[in-house]
């Protein structure tokens, strides 16, 4: 059974879009040890095989989400990589669709962040490998740039990427709105006077 991506999961028979937002919604509040396939089945209003029948278990269900919250980062990443230009307006781009993505799907975010912050076990392996593959794309835009001469590429893309992850985090507490573009745009000429080197002894 063809299991729901970022991309086509609203084309998905009703039944298996009611098992997966239900899913996401629960794993986000709740997060995967506590909450049970009758709990998803419940709130999607369907019969607990059903999840069996689409996604096998609850495990690969998980693992499903967990794969299409992986993609709002992906998405950022082959933003910048795609982008014609300099560093300033690939930075901009990436920031701006990382940003926007995160936001905009919310208990996705939720999920991602729990796993990859709180250390969860179930889906660490497919989150690691996952992020790691992205950062060092995200390390060989910064070394093309030849901009950054006293810090490691693969530094500086976790330094960009964790700025942006705490304005998310904020997001969440605070509910305050992102203005995207100006943040990507003020957040990159702050990152970029600083690790450009100007002035540090």
């Amino acid at each position: 059974m063809a299991r729901p991506s970022q991309r086509n999961k609203d084309t998905l028979p009703d039944v298996q879009k009611a098992i997966y937002h239900s899913a996401v919604k629960l794993f986000a509040e709740n997060g995967f040890t506590a909450t049970s396939t009758k709990d998803i089945a419940d709130c999607a209003k369907i019969n607990k095989a059903m999840i069996y029948y689409y996604y096998e278990n609850k495990e690969k269900l998980f693992k499903t989400i967990i794969r299409d919250g992986n993609l709002l980062f992906e998405e950022a990443v082959k933003a910048a990589e795609n982008k014609q230009g300099d560093i300033r307006s690939r930075l901009q781009i990436f920031l701006r669709t990382y940003l926007e993505n995160f936001t905009k799907e919310p208990e996705l975010s939720q999920i991602i962040f729990r796993e990859s912050m709180g250390g969860g076990k179930t889906a660490k392996n497919e989150i690691r490998e996952f992020f790691s593959r992205n950062f060092e794309k995200l390390s060989v835009i910064m070394k093309e740039s030849g901009e950054f001469k006293l810090f490691d590429p693969l530094f500086m893309a976790y330094t960009i990427f964790g700025m942006a992850s705490m304005f998310i985090a904020a997001h969440f507490a605070t509910g305050k709105e992102i203005e995207y573009k100006e943040l990507s745009e003020r957040m990159t000429e702050f990152f970029l006077n600083g690790a450009k080197g100007r002035d540090i002894l």
